[in-house]
Parts: structure tokens; sequence; C-alpha cells
């Protein structure tokens, strides 16, 4: 596990650039003239471009190898920070949110990288180690502002400091290990995957559907029910980056050995609708103590969710296939985030406040109902050595 380790370091720095920048796009977005429209314009600007890049990266990754791909997008992600930084205008802005999307390429390429080295039995570990780096990136990366505001540092200092982490993950690539043998052949991911891939792959867009929905709207709830601010949206995502980070880093490396990686994912799914509707209940009862734990149910069942069904993908697709099955499973994801903050954008403008988490809760319930259908061939056991 200790090159799994290094591996969700370097991923840590990668998501730290990430989530430090993502708080204040909407900021210099309205310094520079957008409107609400815009401002979702330019988040979807970034999930439709990452939608395109990410099988790309994926057959890339398995027919170049791992390591480039990781070095390739920690470059680009660099320059559209640079870029983020130095826009004087919505143009620029738009265009630096476009390149930044096309650069998303390290997740799935980190996750084919740790699945190469783990063994079969340590799989889900390796893979949640590697996803325990987003908690810790969206536990720091959201203060990288608060500390940027108390120095006295612009906006675009936070763009600058991502850049730098981009470079630092881009430096520390070679330390990293090559994992699988390129091949010549890239399969596409009809081939790779079977019929239940298809189970997973579907499961995974309701989920992030659910997730990124509640993403967008979950401040403006907050505070228009409970009187948060922007510290204390700060403070709760913080909590529940932690608990996140020791869900997918420990948790799910003990229970997918023994329930499995469909089981370990459905008790997420259960985790958060159980977690949306906790929220809602917290709001309207207004207890603010109450949204803690919550958040922490919330964002847990995404934790038992993602390394768990990659898991499952990267089994089904084989050694030759784990590189686009895992850039299918971005692109699902990517574009479930271009899709769902749009849909719950237009309930919380609409039927209510609550109706974003209502739905969360409903596709939830429909990600366990598909998983109840999804039946995956047992996982030989890894041969002992001679």
């Amino acid at each position: 596990m200790r090159q799994a380790a290094k591996i969700s370091a370097t991923t840590a720095l990668f998501i730290l650039a990430l989530a430090a920048v993502i708080p204040m796009i909407p900021f210099k977005a309205r310094d520079l003239g957008a409107d609400g429209a815009l401002v979702g314009l330019l988040f979807s600007t970034f999930g439709a471009a990452a939608l395109v890049a990410a099988p790309f990266w994926g057959r890339i990754s398995d027919r170049e190898g791992r390591r480039p791909v990781l070095a390739g997008s920690a470059l680009i992600s660099a320059v559209s920070y640079v870029l983020l930084g130095l826009a004087d205008d919505l143009t620029t802005l738009f265009a630096a949110r476009l390149i930044a999307g096309l650069g998303f390429g390290w997740v799935p390429a980190a996750q084919a990288l740790a699945s190469d080295i783990a063994p079969s039995g340590k799989r889900a570990a390796a893979i949640g180690l590697v996803g325990a780096a987003f908690g810790v990136g969206f536990s720091i990366g959201p203060g990288i502002q608060t500390l940027a505001e108390m120095g006295g540092y612009s906006l675009d200092a936070v763009a600058f400091t991502a850049a730098a982490f981009c470079v630092a993950a881009l430096v520390s690539v070679p330390i990293l290990p090559a994992g699988r043998q390129p091949q010549a052949h890239r399969p596409s991911i009809w081939h790779v995957l079977p019929r239940a891939g298809a189970k997973l792959l579907a499961i995974h867009i309701l989920v992030f559907m659910a997730f990124t929905g509640v993403e967008a709207t979950l401040a403006l709830f907050l505070a228009d029910e409970l009187g948060f601010d922007a510290g204390d949206v700060g403070a709760l995502l913080v909590v529940a980056g932690i608990a996140n980070a020791g869900i997918q880093g420990g948790l799910v490396g003990k229970l997918v050995p023994r329930i499995g990686e469909v089981r370990t994912a459905m008790l997420g799914h259960l985790c958060l609708a159980v977690g949306a509707l906790a929220i809602v209940a917290a709001g309207l009862f207004e207890q603010g103590w109450a949204i803690y734990p919550a958040m922490v149910c919330f964002t847990g069942g995404l934790g038992l969710h993602a390394p768990s069904l990659q898991t499952a993908l990267a089994r089904l697709a084989g050694e030759n296939g784990r590189g686009v099955a895992l850039g299918a499973a971005q692109s699902a994801a990517t574009g479930a985030r271009v899709v769902g903050p749009a849909i719950a954008g237009a309930l919380y403008a609409g039927p209510g406040h609550a109706a974003p988490l209502l739905m969360a809760a409903v596709l939830a319930c429909c990600a366990a109902l598909v998983g109840t259908m999804t039946v995956l061939p047992r996982e030989e056991p890894a041969s002992s050595p001679a």
C-alpha cells in the first residue's frame, strides 16, 4: 500500500488545486460582469470539456501508460489556472475553464494506476486510498481563499497558488510506480465491459446527479433556511471532507472484501438518501447542529459508492481495459455534473428549497434499485507465490 499512498499524496496536490479555485470562480466572474446564469454556464463549461476529454485520457493511459497522462493533465491544468489568474474579461475566463476541463485526466489515470499495482484482494483499498485524496483536497482547498483574504491577497493569487500545486504534482510524477505495460491495441468501452458494466455506469450517473445537484444548491439552502454564512458553510465542508477521506481511505477497504463492491455501493446509496432527508429535516425544524451529522452521512454515501463502483469496473474490464473503464466512469460522473446542477437550480428556484435534496434522495434510491439487479462475477482469489 506504500505505492498507493504515493499516488494518493500526489492526487491530493491535484485536487487541492481544483478545490482552491472552485470558491473563487463565482466571485471573479461577478467582478467581470457575469450574472447568475453565466456563472452556471461557466461551471457547465468545465464539466462539458471534462466529459469530452475523460474517455480520451483513459484510452491514452492504456496505450501509452499512466504516468504520461498524469504529467499531461497536471501541465494543462497548471496552464489553465495561470490563465484564470490573468483573466480580465469573461472570454478569457471561459477559455481558462474550458482548458481546465480538457486537462481533467488525472483522476481516472490515478485510479487505474492504483488498480494496476494492487493485488486483487486489496484493489478496493488502493482505489479508496486514492479517493481519500478528494476528501483531503476538499477539506483544505477551500480554506486557501480564506487565507488569501486574511492576508490581503487578491483572488488571482488563489489561482496562481492552484497552478503551483499542479506544478508540484507534475514534478512528483516520476516517483510514482509505472503500473502495467502500455498496450498497442486500444479497446472500446463496449468491448471492455459486459452488460453488468452498463448497469454500473447507470448507477454512477444517478449517484452523481444526486450529489452534484445538492452540491450546487447546498450553500443557498443553508443560508436561506438556517442563516449560515460563508464561514459556517466552509466549516461544514471541512468536517464532511475529513469524514469522506476517512471512509474512502479506510472503511471501504474493509467492507468490499466482506460484502462485495455492489453491496458496499448500495450502502452508500442508502446513506445518500438518509443524509439528504436529514438535511431537509434540519432545515425544516431549524436545527443547525443537526446539519453536521446529516452532511457526514450524505458525503459518506459518496465515499462508499465511488471507490466500490470503480473497483468493480476495474475488475470487470480486466488488466487491458482498466483505463478505458475508469475513463468511462469519469465521463459518466462529469456528464452528471453538467446535468445535475442545472436541474437542481431550476427546482430550487421553482418548487422549493428542499426540492433538490428530495430529488437526490429519489435518485439515490433508484441507484440502489439498479444495484439489486446487478450481479457481478465472483473475483478469483490471487494465486499464491510459488
